[in-house]
């Protein structure tokens, strides 16, 4: 959602600002799908795309490689956030009772 976003203020940018350059570090980060389809728009509104990083071509079998792990490196980043901060919010409350169990001892 957020590099969809990102996209379509590009996209409005280009139609209403001169501008004659749009500079790119790899292809895969201004899109994963449908660079093509971007250089065509940009091209039509003058605006010329300059890749920094060419990037080797891959086979097919490891550019799926590669997004799997991307996927899952994604998913896991997220259920093991959502489990440190519930082992945070546990730690934290567990110290905030030690923390009035000693007060009520002195």
């Amino acid at each position: 959602m957020k590099r969809e976003k990102g996209i379509k203020t590009l996209l409005s940018i280009i139609e209403k600002e001169p501008i004659q350059y749009l500079l790119v570090e790899y292809k895969d980060s201004l899109a994963r799908f449908g660079y093509n389809y971007l250089e065509t728009y940009c091209k039509s509104h003058g605006v010329e795309m300059i890749t920094i990083e060419q990037q080797e071509k891959k086979e097919l079998n490891e550019e799926m490689v590669e997004d799997l792990i991307s996927i899952m490196t994604s998913f896991s980043a997220r259920l093991y956030g959502r489990r440190g901060s519930k082992k945070v919010k546990k730690t934290l409350s567990e110290l905030e009772m030690e923390g009035q169990y000693v007060k009520q001892r002195e």
